[in-house]
């Protein structure tokens, strides 16, 4: 990587002095600092020591380097996701596929983390980052500020910040029409009662919420407030107290519930098992993400399978790599929002109403 260094020179530094130090020819110096980077063929190893000559001596800015460093920094937090690992992969792979060198960090979604990042970037003088994040650790008052002034381009993938920041461009899922979709399945099962478990109170989750919302809306379906809560993770004895209470016999009790992610839904399917609820004859169940399917050979062996919209993780990859080596390629092409369309998987976990089926 090339390590910026501030510098200022007793005299005019000319281009002969750049080529001089990092051992080139002037017009190899010249064709590395001057020509689009994917039009230069020569040696890695030669492109950093022109570069990082160039930044010693003071001939080019840490703005000017790191668009022709060919270095783009991917920060995630999380490295055991697996959602994750398939989008970080297909980026990796567009990448380099374009001679783009790839450096990973992790910051566990904490902002400190994420500053030493953004401190790294900056000595490193990378040409783009890719970020991920849990909620918007990277994007705090601190952090904003100084990725902001390292004038390079930013991608977020899945959690955007909110709001988003000009130079930040975003990639993903179309989560309202996502939560269209589910809601259209179900209504074509016969479901007319309906209950929505949130995750969080993040931007997408909202938004899932808002396309279920919408869709049952033009089939003048509503769901109740009362079928409508939030489940904090990991606190299975709220979430068997919220599906007793909702199931108990009455005439609306619903017989779909739409669950944020699938993490919750699989969570519903292991709670509704215990309230000896069948599923999908009592209740159809459906969530998001569709992480039994980048398991291969998970869904033979599940009972149930979950009935899931997938996040088109390959495509999200390609997405986002294109992005930012178009920004990175082009200081003027404006940051731009990329919804990406998912997948409906019907499974075992949704059947027809069971009112249906009694009529």
């Amino acid at each position: 990587m090339i390590h910026a260094q501030k510098h200022s020179p007793a005299k005019k530094v000319r281009l002969c002095d750049v080529a001089a130090a990092a051992a080139v020819s002037v017009t190899t110096a010249s064709r590395i600092l001057n020509a689009p980077p994917d039009q230069v063929r020569v040696a890695r190893a030669t492109r950093d020591r022109v570069l990082k000559s160039a930044l010693k001596l003071g001939y080019a800015s840490p703005r000017i380097v790191s668009q022709l460093n060919r270095t783009v920094m991917i920060l995630s937090t999380d490295p055991r996701s697996l959602l994750y690992q398939t989008i970080i992969s297909s980026i990796e792979k567009s990448l380099r596929q374009d001679q783009y060198d790839v450096a990973f960090g992790y910051s566990e979604g904490k902002t400190a983390i994420v500053r030493q990042y953004i401190d790294m970037m900056e000595k490193n003088a990378v040409s783009g980052c890719i970020i991920f994040q849990k909620r918007d650790e990277a994007f705090d008052n601190a952090n904003l500020s100084a990725l902001r002034s390292l004038h390079i381009p930013c991608v977020t993938v899945l959690n955007q910040p909110v709001p988003c920041p000009d130079f930040v461009s975003t990639v993903v899922l179309d989560d309202s029409r996502a939560g269209y979709d589910v809601a259209a399945h179900l209504l074509q099962l016969g479901h007319r009662q309906f209950g929505y478990l949130m995750a969080d109170e993040s931007l997408w989750c909202s938004q899932r919420l808002n396309g279920v919302i919408q869709c049952l809306s033009e089939a003048s379906v509503s769901i109740p407030d009362d079928y409508i809560t939030r489940v904090y993770p990991g606190d299975r004895f709220q979430l068997f107290e919220i599906l007793k209470n909702w199931l108990a016999p009455s005439d609306s009790a619903p017989t779909a519930l739409i669950c944020a992610n699938d993490d919750l839904g699989y969570a519903v399917v292991n709670v509704l098992e215990q309230l000896s609820v069948s599923i999908p004859h009592d209740v159809s169940v459906a969530g998001f993400d569709d992480l039994a399917a980048l398991l291969p050979g998970l869904l033979e062996s599940m009972r149930i399978a979950l009935t899931s919209i997938s996040q088109p993780a390959e495509i999200m990859g390609i997405a986002a790599a294109r992005e930012i080596i178009n920004r990175i390629q082009n200081p003027d092409y404006a940051a731009r929002h990329t919804p990406i369309p998912g997948t409906l998987s019907p499974r075992s976990s949704t059947a027809f109403s069971p009112k249906i089926l009694v009529s």
